[in-house]
């Protein structure tokens, strides 16, 4: 089969044959239109909504916003960050899904946008202490606990763990971001030593 037949059998699944002939008359003729209130102007953003509507997941557009709605809680980010919501397609499940969780206080290294302190309270945590150090991820990471009406069980904070406290420079990778470290980095993130950071934990929930 053709890749360019599979892909039209995926529209169809996922997304219906008005889609699958929108999407044709857009790169044919360059003709943009929107999908469930997002813009479509790239195959990229096609494949990317097609790709979550596979997953069983929801996505739609909403002020400026793209919001996709998983089994455990709606994530946001605006349009332009689109590609950030790519981490909802990794299989999150398979990845934390063994671990036991339930009743725990958990310490979410990296927190990113939400995806995994959204994950860990579906499966029993009872609060989650979420580190992200990229000012971008972590104004998502907030608003993205809002939403999810969370505020009282995800605690964000805005540094990363390391051995001591200081700044590093990192490559902005994305979800990535802060696995490599480069002097000529674009950014600098806030880190604090992982001791301390465990014991504030310790001190908040009362041990």
């Amino acid at each position: 089969m053709s890749s360019l037949m599979r892909g039209s059998l995926l529209t169809l699944k996922s997304m219906g044959f008005n889609a699958l002939l929108r999407e044709a008359l857009r790169r044919i003729f360059g003709i943009q239109y929107c999908h469930r209130g997002i813009p479509i102007d790239s195959s990229n953003t096609f494949r990317f909504i097609r790709k979550v509507l596979l997953r069983g997941f929801d996505i739609y557009g909403s002020g400026g916003e793209i919001l996709i709605r998983t089994s455990f809680g709606e994530f946001c980010v605006e349009i332009a960050d689109m590609e950030l919501l790519g981490v909802l397609l990794e299989p999150i499940e398979d990845m934390y899904g063994f671990v036991d969780v339930r009743g725990a206080v958990v310490v979410d290294i990296g927190a990113y946008i939400g995806e995994t302190a959204m994950f860990f309270l579906s499966r029993g945590a009872h609060r989650v202490y979420a580190l992200e150090p990229v000012d971008r991820h972590y104004r998502y990471l907030q608003r993205n606990i809002l939403r999810n009406n969370a505020m009282d069980r995800v605690i964000p904070m805005n540094y990363g763990a390391w051995f001591r406290e200081t700044a590093l420079n990192v490559n902005y990778e994305g979800a990535g971001t802060g696995l490599r470290m480069d002097a000529g980095a674009p950014i600098a993130i806030k880190v604090r030593y992982l001791g301390e950071i465990l014991r504030e934990v310790f001190r908040r929930e009362g041990e």
